[in-house]
């Protein structure tokens, strides 16, 4: 971070802005978190669904 200072000062950014455009991709790099973690669980029940769906059926079919 400590590199990209210079070039945003040479911006004319006021250190407000800067505050805010930090806390901003914070927030969007939070959000990518919570997001890929809801994707994968969401992914984890369709499987655990398709699983149980397929075990269903085999019971089924052996009858």
């Amino acid at each position: 971070m400590t590199d990209i200072l210079p070039i945003i000062a040479d911006l004319g950014l006021k250190p407000t802005e800067l505050l805010i455009l930090f806390m901003l991709w914070q927030n969007i790099k939070n959000t990518r978190n919570i997001l890929d973690r809801l994707v994968e669980k969401v992914g984890n029940l369709e499987l655990r669904m398709y699983s149980a769906q397929k075990n269903s059926l085999n019971i089924y079919d052996e009858k």
